[in-house]
């Protein structure tokens, strides 16, 4: 019976812990989008930013998904969006979670060719060995070892990353990039910003933004 006990009053102290934490964040996260002129949403009660995450692949990853802390802002036809969003991959002890900041670019009449750029990983190199998947370029070895590309016109993008765009995602590595349509998600996954780092990713998710805007012509 000791043991049981011991074990609830862990289980609630957990809890308790994990609550406190999730209200400082969002206490700050609200702070933060008053000083960067944002719209504050604290909880996705009607799942519409989870229903806007699963239009990307990141979005359909996993279970468990959770969306909070959204910062929503317009500037002219530029609609921006930065969130929290959660996704577990597997279950038990063997579960992997991962939180991560999230922005979400959408601008009319953007029309980016499908891609998703991530960082790769061992068992890509084993498929990209078998000549699946990956866009691999030979003129760049490090954009090719870094980065797994892929989208349904090879062509399109073999055009659209030129060296220059290889090049700078060669100096700025360790991103997840999604577009579809007229948006375009950026995180590093598994990596969630403090809230005095928001500034900061926003800032660098409009460079990548500008970055592959100027591709578009």
């Amino acid at each position: 019976m000791g043991a049981i006990v011991f074990g609830v009053i862990v289980f609630i102290a957990i809890l308790a812990i994990g609550y406190y934490s999730d209200k400082k964040r969002r206490e700050k996260m609200a702070a933060v989008a008053e000083q960067m002129g944002m719209h504050f949403i604290p909880k996705d009660t009607d799942k519409a930013f989870l229903g806007l995450m699963k239009t990307f692949q990141l979005g359909q990853k996993g279970n468990s998904r959770s969306a909070t802390n959204m910062m929503k802002a317009e500037a002219g036809t530029l609609k921006t969006l930065l969130l929290d969003y959660y996704y577990q991959v597997g279950s038990g002890k063997s579960a992997q979670r991962l939180n991560q900041s999230v922005a979400i670019f959408e601008q009319d009449p953007w029309n980016w060719p499908q891609f998703i750029l991530r960082p790769e990983h061992f068992g890509d190199r084993i498929k990209s060995a078998f000549g699946k998947d990956d866009i691999d370029f030979d003129d760049s070895p490090v954009f090719s070892k870094k980065y797994f590309l892929a989208g349904p016109d090879e062509a399109q993008l073999r055009t659209f990353f030129t060296a220059e765009m290889r090049g700078f995602f060669e100096e700025h590595q360790g991103w997840y990039v999604e577009t579809q349509s007229n948006r375009i998600l950026l995180c590093r996954q598994g990596k969630r910003r403090k809230p005095d780092q928001m500034v900061n990713f926003l800032q660098e998710g409009l460079l990548i933004k500008d970055k592959l805007e100027a591709a578009l012509g």
